[in-house]
């Protein structure tokens, strides 16, 4: 077959309202439009020309390689035929081989204006895959409800440098027509839900469409050395915001997914309902739950995500009872906190982004997700997440026991 050439355009970082579902988003505070508005675009223009940003170092002992493709999957898209999954892999590579750094792009709204940054990955542009030892777990993200599979670039590759091969995907179940989440009215939230509850489990099917193609002997295209590599028998999913629902969502419907990781994203479809029996982490900002002044605003918006919030946390927090499972809450974190967005933008509150340093959370946010896949898939027991060792600097936790596991 031949491998079709897929564009990457920007991974989208809008954290603006309806755009982004997300917790407690109704709270952030934003600046009016004004000259404040103004000088602080001026500030963040001239300070991207100063510097190039370039995202945090791995710190695994593995080189990082990266590739894209399309892969040909039993997915559909709108009008019923096969549909090209755009996916790019990151993976552990050899060291010493000289090649071509990656580029990354975000792309933010912010006031209704958009902006480009490009900037510097740490990963190789097609480098081997390191071949010596056992064969790596596969882990599977899934991007925001308008973003796309590079948006979380720097956890991709600071996994891959612990030994796991990432494979992000840009769903073909996309939000139709870029709709956004709309809480304007009650009858307004009540369509959006419904619409959610049906797109995550149309993602969680392109989650095991592509699953299933990688599975699949024969041409691989440019991911077949790195196809080569994965073991199968060890598949987990993590995603952010949307994706991270589709992640507990692909659990639900596929037993091949043996973990979730789900950042800051509310719960749809069947997870929502039942929870999953995988190992579950669900990692969040510290955004306060909402009060009573919340479920009793006038404004239908602020009142309805608050309800559906308290509503998230109830059913979170009953799967992890039923289940098992970690919570961890990023003190100074917000939702774009999880994106690489913070960390290559000059002004990183214009992405949205926390009162806490972007650096200090990204690296709370990847040791979790580190001990969380290699507790899952190498059977390690990472002091972090004993159900008696302290929290990490700058974060939150609760655990809850597999029922009938050992104490």
């Amino acid at each position: 077959m031949t491998w079709p050439a897929v564009e990457e355009p920007p991974a989208i970082s809008g954290m603006t309202g309806q755009a982004q579902p997300r917790r407690r988003w109704w709270s952030q505070p934003m600046l009016a439009p004004s000259i404040v508005t103004a000088a602080l675009i001026v500030a963040a223009v001239a300070a991207t020309v100063a510097r190039r940003p370039s995202l945090p170092a791995p710190t695994g002992t593995f080189a990082v390689g990266t590739v894209a493709g399309g892969m040909a999957s039993r997915a559909r898209d709108a009008v019923g035929v096969d549909a090209i999954i755009a996916v790019r892999a990151w993976y552990p590579a050899r060291s010493g081989n000289p090649g071509t750094p990656a580029k990354g792009s975000q792309a933010i709204r912010w006031h209704g204006i958009s902006f480009h940054k490009g900037y510097a990955t740490a990963a190789m542009e097609g480098a081997p895959v390191a071949g010596d030892g056992p064969r790596l777990p596969l882990v599977l993200y899934v991007p925001s409800w308008s973003g796309g599979k590079t948006e979380a670039t720097a956890l991709a590759q600071e996994v891959a440098s612990h030994g796991f091969v990432v494979v992000a995907l840009d769903p073909v179940a996309a939000p139709l027509d870029r709709r956004e989440m709309d809480f304007s009215s009650p009858e307004a939230g009540a369509a959006t839900l419904r619409y959610a509850d049906t797109l995550v489990v149309a993602q969680a099917h392109d989650a095991s469409s592509l699953l299933d193609r990688l599975m699949q002997p024969g041409d691989q295209g440019p991911l077949a050395e790195v196809v080569d590599r994965i073991d199968f028998r060890r598949v987990g999913i993590m995603g952010f915001s949307f994706g991270g629902a589709v992640a507990a969502q692909a659990c639900w419907t596929d037993p091949r997914f043996r973990a979730a990781l789900d950042m800051d994203g509310w719960l749809f479809g069947d997870a929502a309902l039942n929870g999953i029996s995988q190992p579950f982490m669900v990692m969040s900002d510290d955004t306060p739950l909402p009060g009573e002044a919340d479920l009793r605003s006038s404004n239908a918006e602020r009142r309805l995500v608050a309800e559906l919030n308290l509503a998230d946390d109830g059913r979170m927090v009953a799967s992890m009872e039923r289940h098992g499972g970690t919570r961890v809450t990023v003190t100074g974190a917000r939702h774009a906190n999880f994106t690489d967005a913070p960390l290559t933008w000059p002004i990183a509150r214009m992405t949205g982004a926390g009162p806490a340093a972007p650096a200090d959370v990204f690296r709370v946010v990847a040791a979790y997700a580190v001990a969380f896949l290699d507790k899952s898939f190498r059977g390690g027991d990472p002091a972090v997440l004993q159900l008696n060792s302290p929290a990490l600097p700058g974060s939150r936790i609760e655990r809850w026991a597999t029922p009938g596991a050992a104490k």
